[in-house]
């Protein structure tokens, strides 16, 4: 059986790929960098496939033809990764190892015949490695085994801010030109990771199809379908599912929460929303930065020369803000589930949406697999982009959780003999990744009772493909990774005169962040 995997396998290897090649734009105050553009034809290199093993991403604007380069070399050697304690993320082992107790688990799967074919041909093994129980993150084990040159690992793997700090803290190498065996621009890599991220040229961290908890980490917002449904929301807008307003561009802030205002009720009795009543939108305290990004706002812009400076507190950074809390402040249908005043909030949210009392549910695409592993839905789930601040916007915009949204990176302790053998198991994982893993991903969320796999499926896709991103979220310039989260179920709403207080650490510390590229890219 191995071996007819193995030839299955290799004869992708000829099947043709495509680089995808984002097109750059200027416009940074009515919508996000045109790296973060992914939907309709003006970027669609995510690092996603379209429900298809063919190897191809579709509808990518600027690409030339290129294929998988089958290397006739054997490197024997076992490359290790280091990644999250277990249970820290639903996929962080099984993205990497075979677990023999979940056979015939779609992407347990994909995970073994991408690690069979990557030793039949190469002679390379992949082991990974669990960080401690006591930290969350991996970033003091990391240093720790840089300096103390242990070599222990090869390939470090955690959220964005993680990797982010252990690159300005010189612990990585610069991915750029770091092998010839590793390229990324080819179509498994996401463009906008390596584009929107870097900073003088230089990438430190990458993402893409060698990832499931890339995807994961990326927001969306679940829907009840029975809410919709007893509601009667189609009815309002022309007998349009919600899939349909979606690909017509009307799905924006106003639609969302005009809905949400529908299906919410006070369902007990009360005179006031309590957790047993129906609420119409639910999210975590972070959402309202997501919301923000949502309709093209970002914090750090780069000019010619991929340098970021800081455009916070802009005119429309300001009305969209004066928008969302208008909305999302609104406790009558909304609520931030950190305000619930419980313990443990967000299972108290899932179950919650589980049992058809939440319309609209705020969060990473993740809680499809919570839910799925966790919880009995009574509810239909349907999936859902964030919606566009109007229908004037071109794209939908999708963020990645800064914390959580994985990359890859190189510790600056592999030696530079193994480096090749590194470089190759990334590209081979990516590009192996991009033929089955993200499908098996994809495929493996929707296993939701009555979720309607076909449209859901296309919203997943389309999530993936518009995802955006944050230098100043990813390097926490001035705390601005939480900024915004001060204001979510606040009275205070004072965006200026707070952004005014914090804004010189802000700056002081994105100078120091170029200072350090700078340094290493020559300029």
């Amino acid at each position: 059986m191995k071996k007819q995997i193995t030839a299955f396998l290799i004869m992708f290897c000829l099947v043709i790929t495509f680089i995808a090649c984002s097109e750059k734009g200027n416009d940074n105050e009515s919508s996000a960098q045109s790296a973060n553009q992914a939907s309709g034809e003006s970027a669609e290199s995510s690092g996603t496939t379209s429900g298809t093993t063919s190897g191809t991403t579709s509808g990518t604007t600027s690409a030339e033809e290129s294929e998988y380069t089958l290397l006739d070399k054997r490197f024997n050697e076992t490359v290790t990764i280091f990644g999250k304690k277990d249970g820290a993320h639903s996929y962080s082992r099984q993205q990497w190892e075979y677990d023999d107790e979940t056979k015939g688990d779609a992407i347990n799967d994909a995970v073994n015949e991408r690690n069979i074919w990557l030793y039949d041909n190469y002679g390379i093994t992949v082991k990974y490695i669990a960080n401690g129980p006591d930290d969350y993150f991996i970033d003091k084990s990391v240093i720790n085994m840089v300096l103390g040159n242990t070599g222990a690992y090869d390939i470090v793997c955690d959220g964005l801010t993680t990797m982010a700090s252990l690159a300005v803290g010189d612990y990585l190498y610069p991915l750029n030109n770091i092998s010839e065996y590793l390229d990324l621009n080819c179509s498994w890599w996401d463009q906008r990771v390596t584009e929107t991220l870097s900073i003088c040229g230089e990438v430190y961290y990458a993402a893409g199809d060698i990832l499931i908890t890339d995807d994961e980490y990326t927001y969306c917002m679940l829907y009840s379908k029975d809410l919709m449904e007893t509601n009667l929301i189609s009815a309002d807008y022309g007998g349009r599912s919600m899939y349909d307003i979606v690909n017509d561009g009307d799905w924006t802030y106003d639609t969302l929460f005009a809905m949400a205002k529908k299906c919410a009720a006070i369902t007990t009795g009360g005179s006031a929303m309590t957790l047993d009543d129906t609420w119409g939108y639910v999210g975590d305290i972070g959402c309202l930065q997501i919301m923000m990004a949502g309709g093209g706002y970002i914090m750090a812009q780069k000019d010619g020369n991929d340098i970021p400076s800081l455009n916070v507190a802009s005119e429309t950074a300001v009305n969209l803000f004066s928008k969302l809390t208008d909305y999302m402040n609104d406790a009558s249908y909304c609520k931030f589930m950190e305000r619930f005043g419980v313990d443990g909030y967000y299972g108290v949210a899932e179950n919650m949406f589980s049992d058809g009392k939440i319309a609209f549910y705020n969060v990473k695409l993740s809680s499809l697999t919570t839910i799925l592993k966790n919880t009995e839905s009574n509810t239909i789930i349907g999936v859902l982009p964030i919606p566009k601040a109007s229908t004037n916007q071109d794209y939908y915009y999708n963020a990645a959780a800064p914390l959580h949204f994985s990359c890859v990176g190189i510790p600056v302790s592999v030696s530079e003999e193994k480096l090749d053998a590194v470089c190759v198991t990334l590209e081979a994982l990516g590009y192996l990744g991009q033929q089955s893993l993200t499908k098996a991903y994809i495929e493996t969320t929707l296993k939701i009772k009555r979720a309607d796999q076909s449209q859901d499926s296309d919203m997943i896709d389309l999530i993936l493909k518009t995802r955006c991103f944050d230098l100043a979220l990813a390097y926490n310039w001035g705390g601005l990774n939480s900024f915004f989260n001060q204001f979510a179920g606040s009275s205070n709403t004072a965006f200026v005169s707070t952004w005014d207080s914090v804004s010189s650490k802000a700056q002081t510390d994105m100078e120091a962040t170029i200072n350090f590229f700078i340094g290493k890219s020559g300029n």
